[in-house]
């Protein structure tokens, strides 16, 4: 039997994707996205701190509402000019 290069490159392609597929099987019952059930979702109103970015120094940080601190600082590749929340205020988005 002689295989095209096109046979050849379809198997390798299906190959590829099955393993990919099986490696992202997992045999735990719970989803590893998912809170462990010992574990307590806290909002951003319950921490208090707000995702603030600076477009001049391409910074971004934490602001702790409680005192006025900046709790974190992280230096971005560009900068960004748009600060987003998600729908229920637990992540920040920048842009």
């Amino acid at each position: 039997m002689i295989e095209s290069p096109l046979h050849r490159f379809r198997l390798v392609l299906f190959v590829a994707v099955a393993a990919v597929i099986l490696a992202a099987c997992s045999d735990s019952p719970t989803d590893p996205l998912l809170p462990d059930d010992d574990e307590v979702l806290v909002t951003s109103q319950e921490i208090q701190q707000i995702l603030f970015a600076d477009s001049e120094s391409a910074t971004a940080g934490l602001l702790a509402l409680e005192n006025d601190e900046t709790v974190e600082t992280f230096s971005l590749h560009g900068p960004a000019t748009y600060v987003y929340a998600s729908s229920s205020g637990r992540f920040g988005v920048l842009q």
